[in-house]
């Protein structure tokens, strides 16, 4: 019987591709699992005269009994921001919310296709229900509660990178997505 090998990779070197000046059509930014439901982000960035104007993003739930999507309808909870050569986005996440839809109007920041070399997406999960409940209507929260299945105390889980609750919001560590898997996507920015 021959040994499965497995590929050592060096997940660091694992990233996405994003062509920045294809206008008109989405393209994968982000995929993650919370609540055993596969979801994807997909987005269409739109330029007028080399700045960038609109950021539209499509979440689309593909296996599982718990969708997901955007925190706010209007997107005004996502913030995008240029970091030297890196435009960053800070997405709130949330099940059950129906906002598999939303757009960004960025075009007040100024952000020239030139100067976007990579993009950074964050994934920042929060709770089904208030902070402080675990479940509603027989869903249990698995994602920021443990059971134990003895009595009807939910054990609250740690906070984790990649959840609303992290203390240090701005430390964005852990596993990722398209260079790794979870909470953060890394993806090469290219224009033609």
């Amino acid at each position: 019987m021959s040994k499965i090998q497995i590929p050592s990779v060096d997940f660091s070197q694992l990233s996405g591709t994003f062509i920045l000046n294809d206008n008109g059509r989405y393209q994968a930014i982000y995929g993650s699992q919370n609540y055993q439901t596969y979801y994807t982000i997909y987005a269409n960035f739109t330029f007028e005269n080399d700045i960038l104007q609109t950021i539209d993003l499509e979440l689309i739930n593909y296996k599982g009994i718990i969708n997901m999507g955007f925190l706010n309808p209007n997107g005004g909870d996502i913030a995008v921001n240029l970091s030297e050569d890196v435009l960053v986005l800070d997405m709130p996440i949330k099940g059950m919310t129906g906002h598999t839809h939303t757009q960004i109007d960025v075009s007040s920041k100024n952000i020239n296709i030139s100067n976007i070399n990579n993009i950074n997406v964050f994934r920042l999960l929060h709770p089904l229900f208030s902070h402080s409940r675990h479940m509603e209507n027989n869903i249990f929260d698995s994602e920021f509660f443990y059971r134990n299945g003895i009595d009807e105390s939910p054990i609250p889980r740690k906070p984790i990178p990649g959840r609303y609750d992290y203390p240090d919001k701005n430390k964005h560590e852990g596993p990722k997505t398209f260079g790794g898997n979870c909470n953060t996507s890394y993806l090469i920015a290219i224009s033609r």
